[in-house]
């Protein structure tokens, strides 16, 4: 009995070995699910850095067509009335600032 008893012992002794060793696997998984998750948080935060680097372009483009279209009226209002119905160029300029202004508008 005893021959039978250090058999059952050494065979339950490695079942238990292995199953710890399986539950020591799952909370490795388990770890590595959770660093996942912590990853794809920072994932989130990349995002709202890219869209803050392009709110950050949309103003610059926004400061810069004020002052282009700031410019643009100064030069404008310096002709009188006559001299100004002459200007061809301008109409272009002013329809591009119009585009401009209205893709901003829609960002």
């Amino acid at each position: 009995m005893v021959p039978l008893a250090k058999g059952v012992h050494g065979t339950l002794t490695k079942a238990c070995k292995f199953v710890q060793a399986k539950r020591e696997s799952d909370e490795k998984i388990q770890r590595l699910t959770s660093t996942m998750a912590h990853m794809l948080e920072s994932l989130d935060a990349v995002k709202e850095i890219e869209k803050i680097q392009k709110l950050k372009t949309i103003v610059e483009l926004a400061m810069s067509t004020l002052d282009s279209a700031a410019r643009f009226i100064v030069y404008y209002t310096r002709f009188g009335f006559w001299k100004r119905t002459l200007l061809v160029e301008e109409e272009k300029e002013i329809r591009e600032l119009k585009q401009t202004f209205e893709f901003l508008a829609n960002q």
